[in-house]
């Protein structure tokens, strides 16, 4: 029995999810070709390791209002392939990046994503939109189609007779089987090599993508001036709800610091000029030029009624 198997199902579809997000079928409708060939992961852990699988088609149907997609998925080790057989895993969820994000309402804590971009479709047992679906292939044939392939069939069986058929020169046919054996191992060798670098490819992109987005968290976070989670090991979808979460949070103002008044200086009284003070100025008495010189008089109060004295002058 072969480890890989076609599988087909409901990547996601009209409605509110768990985590509140309001997916609307006009935003559906440009997200559907961004998930063919995306890889499959295992509960979106973006690690080499956890590459299942491959989208290999997806589309919307506008009367579902439902993104339906196909692709395969290989066993590896862990029994996923026999856990989707028996239904323990029924489900999927996407992971994406969305442009932008808006409300619904300007007080509702509904989310709706616009211009989303798939990442790639994970294997969940709690997926977070109702409704995703993963199971066996089926596809219908036209009768053209099954015409064409029971006649490929009947050309291969008739090729393979003529292979088989037991010549007389049967060292001659061991050795040209043993040669189309080993060119069909080195080409499955080849392609087994192919797809092992593609999927490589595809985890270092999402690793790169991851860490690109982390850093944009962080630089926002910074602008914000907020201390960043840690999201090293956080999903695409968490990863993108912290960046919109953040760059909805208004920048946080720093506190201002309070500066003491400073101690006043009391201003300094203009200095008065002292001025010398004036000496007094000594009069001399003024002479007077007409003045008689009183030389030769005589002060006497004989012959003076009263108080008062007399002058006289003798010649």
């Amino acid at each position: 029995m072969s480890n890989k198997i076609k599988i087909s199902g409901i990547a996601v579809k009209e409605g509110t999810s768990r985590n509140k997000r309001k997916y609307i079928s006009s935003e559906l409708e440009k997200f559907a070709p961004t998930l063919n060939g995306r890889p499959i992961l295992k509960d979106h852990e973006g690690i080499t390791d956890n590459v299942i699988g491959k989208i290999t088609e997806s589309k919307f149907n506008p009367e579902t209002t439902e993104v339906s997609y196909f692709g395969w998925i290989k066993e590896d080790g862990t029994g996923i392939v026999e856990k989707i057989r028996d239904r323990r895993i029924s489900e999927v969820s996407i992971g994406a990046l969305a442009g932008k994000v808006v409300k619904e309402t300007k007080d509702s804590d509904i989310l709706i994503p616009i211009d989303m971009e798939a990442l790639e479709l994970s294997t969940t047992p709690v997926p977070g939109n109702k409704g995703t679906s993963v199971g066996f292939e089926k596809k219908e044939y036209t009768e053209e189609q099954l015409k064409e392939i029971i006649t490929n069939y009947e050309s291969k069986s008739i090729d393979k007779i003529k292979y088989n058929y037991k010549e007389d020169k049967m060292s001659e046919q061991t050795t040209e089987n043993k040669q189309v054996e080993n060119t069909f191992e080195s080409e499955n060798t080849a392609l087994k090599e192919k797809l092992e670098a593609s999927e490589k490819a595809n985890a270092e992109l999402l690793e790169s993508k991851k860490l690109n987005l982390i850093e944009k968290y962080n630089s926002v976070c910074e602008v914000k001036g907020i201390s960043p989670q840690k999201l090293a090991d956080a999903s695409f979808e968490m990863i993108a709800f912290a960046i919109n979460t953040a760059e909805s949070l208004p920048v946080k103002e720093e506190a201002e610091e309070v500066k003491e008044p400073a101690e006043e200086t009391p201003a300094e009284e203009p200095k008065k000029e002292e001025k010398p003070e004036a000496e007094p100025e000594t009069k001399e008495p003024e002479k007077n030029e007409s003045a008689e010189n009183f030389e030769d008089y005589v002060i006497t109060t004989e012959d003076v009624t009263g108080r008062g004295v007399a002058f006289y002058k003798y010649y």
